[in-house]
């Protein structure tokens, strides 16, 4: 789910941008730079949104844990997450948008230099 999440956003980005992108083409930006441009601060946002969201979604997962031992049981269980858990989570979050990035840097590099100039306003 997260793959399709994060390639749909960078879609979007990128197809919102077609014409920015096409235009610093004509400008003499190379395909690095403009790729820079669009999949680095995209890069710099999944990175946060990981590392923010592991501890919350943590917490919650625990709680909801909780309530169902709690309903279910009436003993106790242990609630106990290895920590190497976090770190392969986020590696495999930075492996998957890696590939992500991999395929929109593609596509910035197939938008052609006219589309700037179909539709200047």
């Amino acid at each position: 789910m997260f793959i399709v999440l994060i390639y749909l956003l960078s879609k979007l980005i990128i197809e919102r941008n077609v014409q920015s992108i096409s235009m610093a083409k004509i400008l003499g930006y190379t395909g690095k730079e403009v790729a820079a441009l669009y999949i680095v601060p995209t890069a710099l946002v999944v990175v946060a949104s990981l590392l923010i969201s592991y501890p919350i979604l943590s917490y919650v997962m625990v709680g909801i844990f909780r309530v169902m031992l709690k309903q279910m049981m009436s003993g106790w269980m242990v609630i106990w997450l290895d920590p190497s858990v976090y770190v392969k989570m986020f590696l495999m979050g930075i492996i998957t948008y890696a590939i992500v990035a991999v395929i929109e840097y593609r596509k910035i590099g197939k938008i052609p230099m006219s589309e700037a100039l179909k539709n200047v306003e």
